[in-house]
């Protein structure tokens, strides 16, 4: 499915709260002030480090619970711009692909759509960005959010791998997630994609706690 499929709300109505004008903008004026910009770059390894767009607050804790659980995929289209616009303004015009973290092929079928990947394209769409799915998870995991640290590191060994065929040789590549907590899961995607021979891998998400702070570089 694409993110086209999704989108039936009126052409100038807010996308997250569904009832304000947005007056030539991506959100209303309203839902804007509840975005909080985050901007920081953290290192999840000792090579690779993650950007990341916003605090994770109650306002998007409600958005994201919609979006991945309550089948509001047009919510990407909101996000994916939003996203769009921090990496036309961040140092990211060196970059050619943007590659989603995969889901299950059993989580995406419980949930109808892979969430991050519609986010991808939407990014892709404002940014002209070539998604690229050279990642496929094989593991069906459990949720990481429901684990402690020491449980979300080994809960995602060996979850990742890379996609047959896929050659990303001398390309610039964004990991894309929705969301970092503790960077394991970029972490153990990253190693996977690795193997299909980028040059630079830089991970970019929407969303992080206050706590998230890993090793900050920025």
């Amino acid at each position: 499915m694409k993110l086209s499929d999704f989108l039936f709300v009126r052409e100038g109505i807010c996308l997250f709260c569904k009832e304000e004008e947005t007056y030539g903008e991506i959100l209303c004026r309203d839902c804007r002030k509840q975005l909080e910009a985050h901007g920081g770059e953290y290192a999840y390894d000792e090579v690779h480090s993650c950007s990341i767009a916003y605090f994770y607050n109650r306002f998007l804790q409600q958005i994201f619970r919609q979006f991945k659980y309550h089948d509001e995929a047009e919510l990407a289209e909101p996000i994916g711009a939003l996203l769009a616009a921090f990496v036309k303004q961040g140092d990211y015009q060196s970059y050619t692909h943007i590659v989603p973290v995969p889901m299950h092929p059993a989580a995406i079928k419980k949930r109808g759509y892979n969430h991050t990947h519609l986010m991808a394209e939407e990014l892709s769409r404002r940014t002209g960005l070539v998604i690229c799915d050279a990642l496929l998870k094989t593991k069906n995991t459990r949720a990481q959010n429901k684990l402690n640290r020491a449980q979300r590191e080994t809960n995602l060994l060996g979850a990742f791998q890379p996609a047959p065929g896929i050659h990303l040789t001398h390309t610039s590549v964004l990991l894309l997630d929705d969301f970092v907590t503790t960077g394991n899961t970029m972490k153990h995607a990253t190693r996977a994609l690795t193997e299909a021979g980028p040059a630079r891998i830089h991970g970019l998400a929407f969303t992080a706690p206050r706590f998230y702070r890993g090793s900050s570089i920025a």
